[in-house]
């Protein structure tokens, strides 16, 4: 199973077949108009994403499980794959590697990707979402 982009979700823009390039500059800018409220998230804050992140921390903590994974070397790892940790089928069966990308997707709705799994909680906010996925970056990234 593959997370699937948010944006994927929107329409596709139609580009007239015009050979002046008036056609494509203009869905670019259609695009890029569709894409801007992404684009104004791109970095995280990490100070604030580590206070977001106290929510988080009654399930996953540093350097042990609890209700759910450590989250030590998240970035890089493949999901479902802490060996100590009894994970549900549906996210057994995720194929993903844990990066910015699928993190800020399983945030905004991890039911949405893996149905009956353990976590109910998301993140709303896109802002929020990137505070704490660059708090992880730097709390959590691997060190092989």
């Amino acid at each position: 199973m593959k997370l699937k982009p948010l944006r994927a979700q929107r329409a596709a823009v139609a580009r007239p077949d015009r050979s002046d390039g008036v056609g494509f500059v203009a869905t670019l800018g259609v695009a890029m108009v569709i894409a801007a409220p992404g684009l104004a998230f791109a970095s995280g804050d990490v100070v604030r994403g580590e206070q977001i992140y106290r929510n988080c921390n009654a399930c996953h903590s540093p350097g042990k499980n609890g209700n759910g994974p450590m989250l030590d070397g998240i970035f890089g790892r493949k999901a479902g794959s802490v060996a100590s940790y009894e994970y549900s089928a549906a996210l057994k069966k995720l194929d993903i590697v844990w990066n910015s990308e699928t993190l800020e997707m399983w945030l905004a709705n991890p039911q949405a990707h893996a149905p009956w799994n353990k976590m109910y909680y998301r993140i709303e906010d896109p802002q929020d979402r990137a505070d704490v996925i660059e708090f992880l970056k730097r709390k959590f990234e691997r060190r092989d």
